[in-house]
């Protein structure tokens, strides 16, 4: 995992690295995204943006008659909120990055040299717009996923002469 957690925004260098080292330990242990969101959640700053937003609507409400009291309680689960969904964000994004490197690393080793890009079923205009879209697995490197929660993926292109994989079975294995 070289890029993970690079176009993170408002976050220092020493968060950088600490999203790092969680995510590459979530994805060692097979840890669930959520568990790997709950896990970022401690320090994770929430973003001026999301605090002017609060603050803004905060105001709004103590004007429109709302006791400080419970705007400031109101202000306090909104910021849990946000803290909580940029956690899931953060984690769903990372995995996902993860998940296409380590394929692209696979089909890379199995000889594939070509890869066709995949849209989820329910991906954005953006994403939309490369679905189909072949690419060298070099130049397919670190595009993936294209914005926060992108859940698109490349599949492999088999070319002549590379041996085609026709058993994909898993063995369990014995404990």
């Amino acid at each position: 995992v070289q890029t993970c957690a690079l176009p993170i925004s408002g976050i220092t260098e020493s968060m950088r690295q600490n999203i790092h080292d969680a995510v590459v330990t979530a994805i060692d242990s097979g840890q669930s995204v959520d568990l790997l969101a709950r896990n970022l959640r401690p320090g994770l700053p929430v973003l001026p943006v999301s605090v002017n937003r609060i603050n803004r609507d905060m105001t709004e409400r103590i004007a429109a008659g709302m006791s400080q009291a419970k705007a400031a309680a109101w202000a306090g689960r909104e910021m849990t909120h946000m803290r909580n969904y940029r956690a899931f964000m953060i984690s769903r994004t990372e995995t996902s990055a993860a998940m296409n490197d380590g394929a692209l690393m696979s089909y890379g080793a199995a000889g594939v040299k070509h890869v066709e890009f995949l849209a989820s079923f329910n991906a954005c205009s953006e994403c939309l717009a490369y679905n189909g879209q072949k690419m060298t697995i070099v130049e397919a490197q670190n595009l993936l996923p294209v914005h926060p929660n992108g859940m698109c993926s490349w599949i492999p292109l088999v070319e002549p002469g590379v041996p085609e994989v026709t058993d994909v079975s898993v063995e369990p294995e014995v404990s």
